[in-house]
């Protein structure tokens, strides 16, 4: 599994680092529309060394949050 959708999911942080930790390959992640995700949970995709794709339109997330990632 190389990407993964779960946009306008209930996913929270704690299922999002789950995630991270057993598909540390993932290249796409889509989590727009999901809005229990915060940015301390964000922080586990910086572990998601091939990711190239991400989606998050409709969260919390603030921009400089994501610039960090970047």
């Amino acid at each position: 599994l190389i990407y993964l959708t779960l946009s306008r999911t209930k996913i929270k942080d704690s299922a999002l680092d789950t995630i991270c930790e057993k598909l540390p390959r993932l290249v796409g992640l889509k989590l727009s529309g999901c809005g229990k995700i915060t940015e301390k949970g964000l922080r586990s995709v910086v572990a998601l060394k091939d990711l190239q794709v991400m989606g998050l339109r409709k969260t919390n997330i603030s921009p400089p949050v994501i610039q960090e990632l970047i």
